[in-house]
């Protein structure tokens, strides 16, 4: 479905999705290799492979310092507001990924 819409006539800045497309690799890739923006939700027991090692998302979490953390509102809900706490790491250089599975 991302394939398709990638490659249609519609406007694609970026792509959002659920921890079931967040967890295969082979969206990833796709997405860095068309460039295209893309936020993916993925479970905790995620791992990820950087130059330095290979974490579980839950790892790098915990690792964040407090200051590195954003409170963000995404507005109303049908529950109330939604707040969400995000932070920024660079886990991995997209170079990396065109000699190995990531």
């Amino acid at each position: 479905m991302i394939a398709r819409a990638l490659t249609s006539a519609l406007p694609t800045a970026w792509v959002t999705a659920d921890s079931l497309y967040g967890q295969e690799w082979r969206c990833r890739r796709m997405l860095e290799e068309t460039g295209v923006g893309y936020v993916l939700a993925v479970p905790k027991s995620q791992q990820i492979k950087s130059l330095g090692g290979i974490w579980r998302i839950d790892q790098l979490i915990a690792e964040a310092p407090g200051d590195a953390w954003q409170r963000i509102s995404c507005g109303e809900g049908a529950k109330g507001p939604r707040v969400y706490d995000r932070t920024l790491r660079r886990t991995v250089y997209p170079d990396h990924f065109r000699t190995s599975k990531p």
